[in-house]
């Protein structure tokens, strides 16, 4: 998940929520610019998961399927399009 703020709270528990997502799908790592927000949705949703600050950094480490991006609307393009770009 890229993004760790406020959105992904409603995004997590929605999915914490519905059974049929709660079975399939697993989050494997949290990136913020703050890594503290990274690491408190990791704790309560992902204990064990990887958490970072650098989106390119992480990509390149975890290669995830689904990159969940909720960031706000000056940094959306650049947060779609990274996983696009290879790293």
């Amino acid at each position: 998940m890229a993004g760790c703020g406020a959105l992904s709270m409603g995004w997590l528990r929605a999915i914490a929520d519905t059974p049929e997502l709660a079975s399939s799908v697993r989050h494997v790592g949290f990136v913020d610019l703050d890594h503290a927000a990274a690491q408190a949705r990791a704790a309560e949703f992902a204990p064990g998961a990887a958490t970072a600050s650098d989106l390119p950094a992480m990509l390149a480490d975890l290669r995830p399927d689904l990159v969940f991006g909720l960031v706000v609307p000056q940094a959306r393009k650049v947060v779609v399009l990274r996983p696009f770009a290879g790293t």
